[in-house]
Protein backbone atom coordinates (compact mmCIF):
# COMPACT_ATOMS: atom_id res chain seq x y z
CA UNK A 1 0.00 0.00 0.00
CA UNK A 2 3.14 2.40 -0.67
CA UNK A 3 3.56 3.21 3.03
CA UNK A 4 0.95 6.13 2.91
CA UNK A 5 -0.02 7.20 6.16
CA UNK A 6 -3.29 8.19 5.14
CA UNK A 7 -5.72 7.05 2.38
CA UNK A 8 -9.04 8.95 0.67
CA UNK A 9 -12.41 7.48 1.03
CA UNK A 10 -12.25 6.57 -2.34
CA UNK A 11 -8.89 5.10 -2.07
CA UNK A 12 -10.36 2.50 0.50
CA UNK A 13 -13.52 1.89 -1.77
CA UNK A 14 -11.12 0.98 -4.65
CA UNK A 15 -9.03 -1.44 -1.95
CA UNK A 16 -11.49 -3.41 -0.40
CA UNK A 17 -14.92 -2.89 -2.85
CA UNK A 18 -17.20 -1.53 -0.21
CA UNK A 19 -18.38 1.63 -1.70
CA UNK A 20 -17.92 5.00 -0.14
CA UNK A 21 -21.66 5.72 0.78
CA UNK A 22 -21.39 2.41 2.69
CA UNK A 23 -18.02 3.15 4.39
CA UNK A 24 -20.02 6.68 5.28
CA UNK A 25 -22.86 5.23 6.89
CA UNK A 26 -20.66 2.59 8.72
CA UNK A 27 -19.00 5.46 10.26
CA UNK A 28 -21.89 7.03 11.51
CA UNK A 29 -23.07 3.56 12.87
CA UNK A 30 -19.94 2.06 14.43
CA UNK A 31 -18.46 3.53 17.30
CA UNK A 32 -14.90 2.45 16.09
CA UNK A 33 -15.00 3.30 12.99
CA UNK A 34 -13.85 7.20 13.35
CA UNK A 35 -11.23 8.68 10.58
CA UNK A 36 -8.78 11.58 11.16
CA UNK A 37 -10.59 14.43 9.59
CA UNK A 38 -8.26 16.79 7.53
CA UNK A 39 -8.23 20.74 8.26
CA UNK A 40 -10.80 20.73 4.72
CA UNK A 41 -12.41 17.99 6.69
CA UNK A 42 -11.49 15.03 3.99
CA UNK A 43 -11.28 12.07 5.63
CA UNK A 44 -8.06 10.38 6.16
CA UNK A 45 -8.19 6.75 6.64
CA UNK A 46 -5.21 4.94 8.42
CA UNK A 47 -4.17 1.18 7.66
CA UNK A 48 -6.25 0.82 11.07
CA UNK A 49 -9.32 2.45 10.10
CA UNK A 50 -8.92 -0.03 6.83
CA UNK A 51 -8.51 -2.90 9.05
CA UNK A 52 -11.60 -2.02 10.63
CA UNK A 53 -13.54 -1.73 7.68
CA UNK A 54 -12.33 -5.02 6.61
CA UNK A 55 -13.76 -6.64 10.52
CA UNK A 56 -16.69 -5.01 9.94
CA UNK A 57 -17.48 -6.60 6.62
CA UNK A 58 -16.46 -9.84 8.20
CA UNK A 59 -19.22 -9.57 11.11
CA UNK A 60 -21.72 -8.16 8.72
CA UNK A 61 -21.40 -10.26 5.65
CA UNK A 62 -19.78 -13.78 6.85
CA UNK A 63 -20.79 -13.83 10.66
CA UNK A 64 -24.77 -11.68 9.45
CA UNK A 65 -24.69 -9.51 12.21
CA UNK A 66 -26.67 -6.15 12.64
CA UNK A 67 -24.77 -2.97 12.88
CA UNK A 68 -25.89 -3.17 16.26
CA UNK A 69 -24.41 -6.88 17.04
CA UNK A 70 -21.17 -5.28 14.99
CA UNK A 71 -20.60 -2.89 17.93
CA UNK A 72 -21.37 -5.06 20.82
CA UNK A 73 -18.75 -7.64 19.00
CA UNK A 74 -16.35 -4.96 18.28
CA UNK A 75 -16.84 -3.53 21.81
CA UNK A 76 -16.04 -6.74 23.49
CA UNK A 77 -14.14 -9.38 21.20
CA UNK A 78 -12.32 -6.86 19.02
CA UNK A 79 -9.02 -8.63 19.31
CA UNK A 80 -10.69 -12.06 18.67
CA UNK A 81 -12.09 -10.25 15.42
CA UNK A 82 -8.92 -8.71 14.25
CA UNK A 83 -7.49 -11.80 14.65
CA UNK A 84 -9.72 -13.89 12.56
CA UNK A 85 -9.82 -11.46 9.83
CA UNK A 86 -6.01 -11.27 9.88
CA UNK A 87 -6.39 -15.11 9.40
CA UNK A 88 -8.72 -14.93 6.93
CA UNK A 89 -6.46 -12.68 4.76
CA UNK A 90 -3.65 -14.76 4.78
CA UNK A 91 -5.66 -17.39 3.75
CA UNK A 92 -6.93 -15.68 0.49
CA UNK A 93 -3.43 -14.82 -0.43
CA UNK A 94 -2.39 -18.29 -0.10
CA UNK A 95 -5.32 -19.24 -1.85
CA UNK A 96 -4.71 -16.76 -4.54
CA UNK A 97 -1.26 -17.64 -5.14
CA UNK A 98 -1.99 -21.58 -5.35
CA UNK A 99 -4.60 -20.80 -8.10
CA UNK A 100 -1.83 -18.96 -9.74
CA UNK A 101 0.61 -21.84 -9.24
CA UNK A 102 -2.26 -24.36 -10.39
CA UNK A 103 -2.36 -22.13 -13.60
CA UNK A 104 0.98 -22.08 -14.17
CA UNK A 105 0.98 -25.56 -14.08
CA UNK A 106 -1.97 -26.27 -16.13
CA UNK A 107 -0.10 -23.97 -18.78
CA UNK A 108 3.08 -26.19 -18.76
CA UNK A 109 1.13 -29.37 -19.11
CA UNK A 110 -0.27 -28.07 -21.98
CA UNK A 111 2.61 -26.91 -23.39
CA UNK A 112 3.88 -30.56 -22.42
CA UNK A 113 1.06 -32.09 -24.60
CA UNK A 114 1.36 -29.55 -27.55
CA UNK A 115 4.80 -31.04 -28.25
CA UNK A 116 5.08 -34.72 -26.98
CA UNK A 117 7.67 -36.67 -28.87
CA UNK A 118 6.36 -39.92 -29.27
CA UNK A 119 8.93 -42.41 -28.06
CA UNK A 120 10.25 -45.34 -29.35
CA UNK A 121 8.03 -48.19 -28.20
CA UNK A 122 4.93 -46.31 -29.57
CA UNK A 123 6.53 -45.98 -32.89
CA UNK A 124 7.48 -48.82 -33.72
CA UNK A 125 3.88 -50.05 -32.39
CA UNK A 126 2.34 -48.06 -35.27
CA UNK A 127 4.87 -49.37 -37.92
CA UNK A 128 3.46 -52.82 -37.18
CA UNK A 129 0.01 -51.78 -37.50
CA UNK A 130 0.56 -50.21 -40.85
CA UNK A 131 2.37 -53.28 -42.40
CA UNK A 132 0.14 -54.30 -44.88
CA UNK A 133 -1.01 -58.13 -44.60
Amino acid sequence: MDNKKYFSISEVENMLGVPSSTIRFWEKQIDKLNPKRSKGNTRQYTLDDVEMIKQIRYLIDECHLSLDGVNAKLNTNHDEVAGTVKVLNRLEKVKKQLNELLFELKDKESFKEEFIIPDSDSESQRDEDSKPE
